[in-house]
C-alpha cells in the first residue's frame, strides 16, 4: 500500500470512528496519519476540525492554518479556521479569514451566515444584518438566518425584528424557541396583546416551558387578566425558573426570590468574560471614587430617589462618577444628574466589555448599581467586576443572587435582620427609610381639577397610583368590598393600556360594583401627577409589589396611604416610609385590617383629618426630606466598607445609626 493510499485509509477510518462516537480513537488515528504525512491538507483539516469541535482551539489552530494554506481554492478550511480564531478571541483575524473565503466563494450562504454570526456575537449588528441578508439571498429557506437577522434588529431596538421571526416560524413551525423569542420581542416593544399570543403558542407546543410561563404571567398581569395565573404560579413555585423581577412580582417568598435570582445570575455570568481586571489596594488618593450606574437617568423613579444623593455628596471626601447606558430624554431630571456628577459618562454606545473597562480605567472604588435586573439593565457590566466593591440599591429592590454584587442597601424594615440569610449580598443597614427622595419636584402649569379627570364632587375618592401590573386579584376584590361598604365613593386608577381598563371594569361588574365607580386616568407626567394627587382622599397600596415613589408623593401631598405589611422589600417599601413618618398604624397586618382601616377613614372624617394634620412640612423636613442626614448616613456606610476592603477583609454587614 503506497503512502497516499495509507493516509486516505486512516482518514476514512477516523471518519467512521467519529461517526460511531469514538472521538478519542478518531483523534489518535488522525495523529498517526499526520506523523506519516505532516503536510497532508486533508489530515490537517480533519484533525484540526475534530480538535476545534472538542473545544481545543489552541491545538487546532496551527493545523487549520496549514490546511488553509495548502488548499487555496477551498473555503471549508478557511471557514473552520475562522471559527477556531473566534473561539480564541481573535475576532479581527477571524473576520479577515472569512473575507478571504468570501473572495473565493462570495455566494456561499454558509460563509455569509457565519461571518454574520461573528459580527452579531461581537455587537456589530449593522454589519451582521448585511451578511444575514446575503445568506438569505443565496439560501432563502434557512430559518436560522432569519431568526438571527431578527435578533440583530432587536438588539438595535428596530421594529424590523418582527418580520424575520415570522418568516423563521413559517419555515420551521415546530421550533418552539422562535415563538418564544418573537413573544419577547413583542413584550419589549410594549405590544402586550401579541406578546401574550405568542407566549401562549409557545406553551401550547411546550407546556412546561417555565420561562415562557413566567413571561406569560407578567404580561397577563399588565392587562389585569388573572385567568390561569394560579396554576402558573404553582408550577413556578416548584421550578423557580423565572427572572428575579417576575419572582418578586409573583411571590413574597424570600427563598423562592433568592433561588430565582441565583439561577438568573448564574446564566448571566456564564456568558461573560471573567478575571478581566485586577485591583491594587491603596493608591494614594484621599477621596473615595463612587460610581453610580443605571439605564434610568431621566424622567424615572430612579432619578427621583437618587438625584439628591448625587448632588449632596461631600466633595471633600468623594468624587462622584455617573455612568448612563439609557436614552437621553433631554429632561430637566437628566440635566440635574449631569450637572450634579463630578463626571457624567454616557456609555450607551459602548459594548459591555468596553463600558466595564471604562469604569476600571476611571479607578472607581465603589460602584453602585441602580438598575438591578429591571428592564433595560446591563448587569453584564457589573458581572465583569470593573470595581473592587459593588452595591445594588433602589432598582429592583431584591437580591441579585450573584457573586459580583457585594452589598445591598436596606433598612431593618424592608430587610429584617432575620431575613438577611435570603440575600447573596451583605447588608448595609441605614435608618428607615433607606431611600431618599428628590427634594425639589416641579409642579404642572396646568390647573388640574376633579372635572379634568372626571372625578365626582362630594364623593370620597380612593386612589391607586401604582402601575396596573401590581394589581392582583386579591387586592382588587378587597377594593371592591371597600366600595360596597362606602357607597358614596369611587376608585381612581391610573391605566397603561385599554385591555387592562376593560378587564378591570369587567372584574368590578362581576363583583356587583358599577364600573362607572372606577375612574380611569391615563399615565401622567411627574409634574401633572404630583399636582393632581391631592384630589384623592386616601391612597390604597397594592400587595406583593407595592408602591415606591408613588407612596412618597402621596404622603408629601397629604394623602394618607394604607399598605399591607409584606415579607420582601417590594412589599415593605411603603411600610418603611410610614414608620419614618410615625404612621405605622397605616401599615396593616392582614387584608381584613387593611379593609377595616380603609372603610374607617372613609367614613370618619375626623380620623382622616388627624392623619392629614400629622403630615406637616416640618415633619417631612425632619424625616423624608432631610437629605443632608440621609446622605451623611450613606457616606458613613461607604467609608466603612471601603476601610474594611483596604484592611483585606471580606464584605461584612454594616449598620449605620
Amino acid at each position: 500500500m503506497n503512502l497516499l493510499h495509507q493516509i486516505q485509509t486512516l482518514n476514512s477510518q477516523a471518519f467512521t470512528l467519529k461517526q460511531n462516537g469514538q472521538i478519542d480513537k478518531a483523534e489518535q488515528t488522525l495523529k498517526i496519519a499526520l506523523r506519516l504525512a505532516p503536510n497532508h491538507p486533508l489530515t490537517n483539516y480533519n484533525l484540526g476540525t475534530l480538535l476545534k469541535n472538542q473545544g481545543k482551539p489552541d491545538e487546532a489552530l496551527a493545523l487549520l492554518k496549514k490546511a488553509a494554506d495548502f488548499t487555496h481554492d477551498s473555503t471549508a478550511p478557511l471557514n473552520n479556521l475562522a471559527l477556531c480564531l473566534n473561539q480564541l478571541g481573535l475576532v479581527d483575524e477571524a473576520i479577515q479569514t472569512y473575507k478571504r473565503a468570501l473572495k473565493i466563494e462570495p455566494t456561499n450562504p454558509l460563509l455569509n451566515y457565519n461571518i454574520a454570526n461573528l459580527y452579531l456575537e461581537n455587537n456589530m449588528q449593522q454589519k451582521a444584518i448585511v451578511f444575514y441578508k446575503k445568506s438569505i439571498e443565496y439560501e432563502p429557506k434557512n430559518p436560522l438566518a432569519y431568526a438571527n437577522l431578527g435578533i440583530s434588529y432587536f438588539q438595535l431596538s428596530d421594529k424590523k425584528a418582527i418580520l424575520p421571526f415570522k418568516k423563521a416560524i413559517e419555515l420551521s413551525p415546530q421550533t418552539t424557541q422562535y415563538y418564544y423569542t418573537l413573544a419577547y420581542i413583542y413584550e419589549k416593544a410594549g405590544d402586550t396583546k401579541n406578546a401574550i399570543k405568542y407566549y401562549e403558542k409557545t406553551i401550547q407546543m411546550e407546556p412546561n416551558f417555565e420561562y415562557a410561563l413566567a413571561h406569560l404571567f407578567t404580561q397577563k398581569r399588565k392587562i389585569c387578566d388573572w385567568t390561569g395565573l394560579e396554576s402558573i404560579s404553582q408550577l413556578l413555585d416548584q421550578t423557580h425558573k423565572e427572572s428575579p423581577w417576575s419572582s418578586i412580582m409573583r411571590t413574597e417568598d424570600l427563598k423562592s426570590n433568592l433561588i430565582a435570582a441565583k439561577g438568573y445570575s448564574q446564566e448571566l455570568e456564564g456568558k461573560i468574560s471573567k478575571n478581566l481586571f485586577s485591583f491594587k489596594k491603596g493608591g494614594g488618593r484621599q477621596k473615595i471614587r463612587l460610581g453610580y450606574i443605571s439605564a434610568h437617568f431621566g424622567n424615572h423613579p430612579i432619578t427621583f430617589t437618587t438625584a439628591s444623593v448625587i448632588k449632596n455628596h461631600d466633595r471633600s471626601k468623594f468624587e462622584v462618577f455617573v455612568y448612563s447606558y439609557g436614552p437621553n430624554d433631554k429632561s430637566t431630571y437628566r440635566k440635574n444628574i449631569e450637572n450634579a456628577a463630578s463626571q457624567f459618562i454616557d456609555v450607551t454606545k459602548l459594548t459591555d466589555k468596553e463600558a466595564a473597562k471604562k469604569i476600571f480605567d476611571d479607578q472607581i472604588d465603589i460602584l453602585v448599581d441602580l438598575s438591578g435586573y429591571t428592564q433595560g439593565n446591563r448587569a453584564e457590566i457589573l458581572a465583569m467586576r470593573p470595581s473592587p466593591l459593588q452595591i445594588t440599591w433602589a432598582g429592583l429592590c431584591a437580591t441579585t443572587g450573584s457573586d459580583f454584587i457585594d452589598y445591598f442597601i436596606a433598612d431593618s424594615v424592608i430587610v429584617p435582620k432575620k431575613d438577611a440569610q435570603f440575600y447573596s449580598e451583605k447588608m448595609i443597614y441605614l435608618p428607615p427609610c433607606f431611600c431618599p427622595i428628590q427634594d425639589i419636584i416641579p409642579l404642572s402649569r396646568k390647573k388640574l381639577t376633579k372635572k379634568h379627570f372626571g372625578l365626582p364632587e362630594n364623593t370620597f375618592i380612593f386612589a391607586s397610583f401604582n402601575q396596573m401590573y401590581k394589581i392582583d386579584k386579591t387586592i382588587w376584590e378587597t377594593w371592591m368590598e371597600v366600595l360596597k361598604k362606602v357607597p358614596q365613593s369611587v376608585l381612581w386608577v391610573f391605566i397603561q393600556n385599554n385591555e387592562g381598563k376593560n378587564n378591570l371594569k369587567r372584574h368590578a361588574q362581576n363583583q356587583g360594583i358599577n364600573p362607572n365607580r372606577i375612574i380611569f386616568t391615563n399615565q401622567l407626567s411627574l409634574e401633572e401627577f404630583y399636582s393632581s394627587i391631592s384630589l384623592a382622599d386616601l391612597a390604597l397600596d397594592t400587595l406583593v409589589y407595592g408602591g415606591g415613589t408613588t407612596s412618597y408623593h402621596s404622603l408629601l401631598k397629604k394623602v394618607p396611604l394604607i399598605t399591607l405589611r409584606g415579607k420582601h422589600p417590594a412589599s415593605l417599601f411603603s411600610t418603611s416610609i410610614l414608620k419614618e413618618l410615625g404612621l405605622e398604624e397605616l401599615s396593616t397586618k392582614n387584608i381584613q385590617e387593611y379593609k377595616n382601616i380603609a372603610i374607617s377613614l372613609a367614613t370618619d372624617n375626623d380620623k382622616l383629618m388627624m392623619i392629614k394634620h400629622h403630615l406637616t412640612p416640618e415633619k417631612f423636613d425632619k424625616t423624608i426630606l432631610n437629605i443632608g442626614q440621609k446622605v451623611s448616613h450613606l457616606e458613613d456606610a461607604y467609608q466603612q466598607i471601603w476601610h474594611n476592603y483596604l484592611l483585606g477583609n471580606k464584605p461584612k454587614q454594616v449598620e449605620v445609626s
